[in-house]
């Protein structure tokens, strides 16, 4: 798959999937500077229904993408876990996320955690805290006060190795 956009301007839709904490990163290029715009966490109740957290979270995603019309969207690829209930409901929201998107016409790019790790400069087996380290650094986040959740983090890492894989 081509993954060069046309358009000078590259939006890119990074997204940590999760039923509980769905983590979410815009970043914007104009070829030459990659700066964020937003990078947070979406959080479901875990009292009301699986489908009903699905809804949620398919409300919310059309919404950022009506808010920053991204050129593409970046998910890290699903891997089976230990934990059957948990890879089940987050391959639910994976298939919401994949009707959005095409709904939308919207590129999707799965990349892999190890991918996600190595084209941010971080070895195979680091930890969370890493990541959330050298997301700081490489977008000069200094507000060490405001402590985000670290899947919005996880979400900048995803949504930036589409530029070390394809710009």
């Amino acid at each position: 798959m081509n993954f060069q956009l046309t358009k000078i301007k590259k939006i890119i839709l990074g997204l940590d999937l999760g039923i509980s904490n769905l983590g979410y990163a815009v970043l914007v290029s104009d070829g030459i500077i990659k700066n964020y715009i937003v990078y947070n966490c979406f959080f479901t109740s875990k009292f009301i229904s699986t489908s009903e957290r699905i809804l949620k979270i398919y409300l919310f995603l059309e919404q950022l993408l009506i808010t920053y019309s991204p050129n593409l969207v970046c998910i890290e690829k699903v891997f089976h876990t230990n934990n059957t209930k948990t890879f089940s409901v987050i391959n639910q929201v994976h298939g919401a996320i994949l009707a959005l998107l095409a709904s939308k016409k919207l590129l999707l790019l799965e990349i892999t955690p190890i991918q996600v790790k190595l084209y941010n400069g971080l070895k195979s087996n680091c930890k969370k805290q890493e990541i959330i380290i050298r997301m700081k650094s490489v977008f000069k986040i200094k507000n060490n006060n405001y402590k985000k959740n670290d899947d919005a983090f996880d979400a900048l890492a995803i949504s930036n190795t589409f530029f070390y894989l394809f710009t």
